[in-house]
């Protein structure tokens, strides 16, 4: 498949142009394509919360003391 069919797959009057079998194997690529990157995107951030957590801060006694009294 061509980078030609993917984009005509996007507009629907490109997609009615091709063949069903095309339109539906360029639907699972693009599928599967999309699924993996927020698969991957889901891991990096759960890395950075995992990441975040385990970082040197300062105690809550530390933040009262700085907050001003109203």
């Amino acid at each position: 498949m061509s980078t030609q069919q993917l984009n005509a797959l996007i507009h629907p009057q490109g997609a009615s142009d091709l063949p069903q079998t095309a339109v539906n194997l360029l639907k699972q690529v693009l599928a599967s394509g999309i699924h993996h990157v927020f698969f991957l995107l889901f891991l990096l951030s759960l890395t950075g919360v995992v990441t975040a957590f385990f970082l040197p801060g300062r105690g809550i006694g530390e933040l009262k003391s700085k907050m001003p009294r109203t």
